[in-house]
């Protein structure tokens, strides 16, 4: 119930150690009650957890980054579903700021859910790090 609180801590002190970061992500796993069976895709032969991209708004609190973070996990979508499709589940945008108000780009990724096995999340992770590295690169 304290992990948004916590992580803001994590946060701000990375923040107060070093200000240029590439991208900060927060990173979870989904838990909808009666989802029974797990987020799967197969790429190359193996399954891989898909993942879901939350944005936070400032529909609650102000954000002024919420666009960027935006625009940046669209940036993700879009490369992932041109190499990976179906990695990527979508990307949502929420009342909550998720930290994300703090530095930009941040985004929250939900790997799978509570029923996707530790090395499908793994693989759809070590994935999407190949993108998140294309898309950070473009944007050098």
């Amino acid at each position: 119930s304290k992990s948004y609180i916590n992580s803001r801590e994590t946060v701000e002190q990375l923040l107060e150690d070093e200000d240029n970061w590439g991208a900060i992500i927060d990173v979870h796993r989904d838990s909808i009650p009666q989802q029974n069976s797990p987020w799967v895709v197969d790429i190359k032969g193996k399954k891989a957890a898909q993942i879901l991209i939350i944005i936070g708004s400032d529909q609650r609190k102000t954000n002024s980054k919420w666009e960027k973070n935006l625009q940046f996990a669209e940036k993700i979508s879009q490369e992932a579903q041109q190499r990976y499709p179906g990695l990527i589940r979508g990307v949502r945008v929420k009342p909550g700021t998720y930290n994300q108000d703090l530095y930009s780009p941040t985004i929250l990724l939900e790997i799978g859910n509570e029923n996707n096995s530790l090395e499908q999340a793994k693989y759809g992770v070590s994935l999407f790090a190949e993108i998140l590295a294309l898309v950070l690169l473009e944007g050098s």
